[in-house]
């Protein structure tokens, strides 16, 4: 492991060998990315000063994101998708009332986890640039290497905590993404059942293997947009359905007061589907290291999580309401709905943002540069 990158930070007072001082650290651990953030905004080397001509421009809006609406973009793609199809028969597992109340706790837990980590990337990056070694050795005050997760936790501990987090966030991605092939072989069978989902599997892994081609996280504002537009479209497609369903055939109110199906290991399947709504933590140093205000991002973080919430928690709530019976057998919400030519498209939309959601989650694999 680099030297470099896993150097113990200096205790306030201690004297580095090249003769740097470690100050006393603000009060505000958020303060650690104020100056920086500064410079990158008004530095020769932003986006905003290269982009020349037309194309540069179109670039430039479609192309490079770091701002705070790309924050929100990211934060409410990443967090939202197939779990959306999921959470009706999830919540038909815990019971609707406390599937709510769990999916708000786990929504602020979600939100302190991301907090807690923002302020140890800040401390590294505060620390870093003070001495000396964040920026690129040129003397161009640019910086293109990416910081990763085991980075921040080889600096502020040891290369043994480094090395053991480089092997969770593999699994942990690798576990993350595998959900989206299955996912997304599951709603093209619906469409087109003549292949097999396994077939479908290996077709949409093979597709994945372009998403090769994104650079890194500071690249994805269109393909988020359209993600968020996918989830947008879906929930207002499952809303409606549902409300037609009861007008036209009655509310029965059972889901309110229905008590949990199944038994205890059945009530914990639940949750962890829950619990999957909010993951995607590990790939939160990539993503800060690709916004211009890193010491702002828990803010436009939290502020995508209301709209996580409505399109995750009225939707699954209708339809738990509409469908008590048939979603307590269906894993997938769309296997309940009538076909129709806007389901269709509905699952179109959800597929493609499939493919977001892996690029978003696979991206930290990619960039990961691990000296051994």
């Amino acid at each position: 492991m680099s030297d470099d990158l896993l150097k113990p930070p200096l205790v306030v007072g201690e004297e580095s060998a090249e003769g740097f001082k470690q100050p006393p650290l603000a009060k505000d651990p958020l303060h650690f990315g104020h100056v920086p953030d500064k410079t990158e905004l008004e530095g020769a080397n932003h986006p905003r000063k290269l982009a020349t001509g037309v194309w540069g421009r179109v670039g430039l809006l479609f192309w490079q994101g770091g701002s705070k609406y790309d924050a929100f973009l990211v934060a409410a793609s990443a967090q939202v998708g197939q779990v959306m199809l999921t959470l009706p028969h999830a919540f038909s597992q815990t019971g609707l009332i406390p599937g709510i109340v769990l999916q708000i706790v786990c929504a602020a837990v979600s939100i302190y986890t991301l907090y807690m980590l923002l302020i140890l990337y800040l401390d590294r990056k505060n620390r870093m640039i003070k001495d000396g070694v964040w920026y690129d050795a040129d003397g161009s005050g640019n910086r293109t290497r990416i910081t990763s997760y085991y980075e921040v936790v080889g600096y502020l501990t040891n290369k043994w905590l480094a090395y053991f987090s480089v092997v969770v966030v593999i699994i942990t991605a690798v576990g993350t993404c595998l959900p989206q092939i299955i996912s997304a072989s599951s709603n093209l069978y619906i469409i087109n059942g003549s292949l097999e989902k396994r077939t479908w599997a290996l077709i949409f892994g093979g597709i994945m293997g372009g998403s090769l081609l994104i650079p890194n996280f500071r690249h994805m504002r269109l393909f988020t947009f359209f993600a968020l537009f996918a989830t947008v479209f879906t929930a207002f497609y499952m809303i409606i359905t549902s409300g037609l369903h009861m007008a036209n055939h009655g509310v029965s109110g059972v889901g309110w007061t229905r008590n949990p199906v199944g038994d205890l290991s059945d009530w914990f399947t639940g949750f962890t589907t829950l619990l999957f709504t909010f993951g995607g933590h590990y790939m939160l140093m990539e993503v800060l290291d690709s916004m211009y205000q890193p010491g702002r991002f828990h803010i436009h973080y939290a502020g995508a999580y209301p709209c996580i919430m409505f399109l995750t928690l009225p939707t699954a709530t209708i339809v738990d309401w509409a469908y008590p019976d048939q979603i307590v057998d269906a894993g997938n919400a769309y296997s309940v709905f009538p076909r129709s030519t806007v389901r269709n498209a509905s699952i179109g939309l959800l597929v493609a943002h499939t493919c977001v959601a892996f690029l978003l989650f696979i991206m930290p694999l990619y960039i990961m540069n691990v000296p051994l």
